[in-house]
């Protein structure tokens, strides 16, 4: 599974589901559309898992747990 770390999490640990690339620490361009993807804080901390939308430049985060990884991965099939 591929991982992204964020350079800011207040918006998202606020509540916020949408992750912009201004936030990542590597561009958005090297995550496939439509692949699931776990983030971290930039200490290495799970946040959650998010879905790359084929159509946006914006990933959405689908679930701030990790015990919810087995429902996100569902949706890859």
């Amino acid at each position: 599974m591929k991982k992204i770390i964020l350079r800011r999490t207040s918006r998202i640990l606020s509540g916020h589901l949408w992750i912009f690339s201004n936030e990542l620490s590597t561009s958005p361009k090297n995550y496939e559309p439509g692949s699931l993807v776990e983030v971290y804080d930039n200490k290495n901390k799970f946040i959650g898992m998010e879905y790359r939308f084929q159509s946006r430049d914006h990933p959405i985060l689908l679930s701030m747990s990790e015990t919810e990884y087995l429902k996100c991965a569902f949706l890859k099939l």
